[in-house]
């Protein structure tokens, strides 16, 4: 039996998640002579990217590692909702402060207050669960790029045998 032949050229993804929350993650991979490994993802994954980085040593000898990681919370409840008010009303008491200090005119919409210090804080319990998602998610999507780059070379594979009849 023929082995396989992989391509360093992929892309994978792959999704985790509950009812409330989903995890995407998605690797794209290209020819590289070392592993080079870089993450584009929430600060509130930072505690788990020391894993992600080991998943990926133990499953690919060397190429580059584009790596995204997102999240989606999928509840119903409004972004609004995850506003902080004291930190809204300490930030407007301040502003409105200076403001008066400065005769300066205070104008303030609401969706200024979408910025994350202004949001409430995440409990543990929702990061711990986020980054096993994360975990999860990676894992998928390794195995799906896996599958990719194993489609990619079984192209390269048939382009040389094609090549190599023209020759004979």
């Amino acid at each position: 039996m023929a082995k396989n032949i992989y391509s360093m050229t992929g892309f994978g993804k792959a999704e985790a998640g509950s009812e409330s929350l989903q995890i995407t993650v998605e690797i794209k991979t290209v020819n590289h002579r070392f592993k080079d490994i870089r993450f584009k993802m929430s600060s509130l994954f930072n505690s788990v990217e020391l894993e992600m980085r080991n998943l990926i040593s133990q499953n690919f000898k060397r190429g580059s590692f584009d790596i995204n990681v997102s999240y989606k919370r999928l509840e119903t409840k409004s972004r609004f909702d995850d506003i902080d008010s004291e930190k809204v009303n300490a930030f407007i008491s301040s502003m409105k402060h200076l403001a008066d200090k400065n005769d300066v005119q205070l104008d303030i919409k609401p969706t200024d207050f979408l910025r994350n210090e202004f949001m409430k804080e995440v409990d543990e319990s929702s990061i711990d669960e986020m980054n096993t998602f994360a975990i999860d998610a990676l894992k998928g999507a390794i195995e799906n790029l896996k599958e990719s780059r194993k489609v990619e070379g079984q192209k390269m594979v048939d382009v040389i045998k094609k090549h190599q009849k023209s020759y004979e």
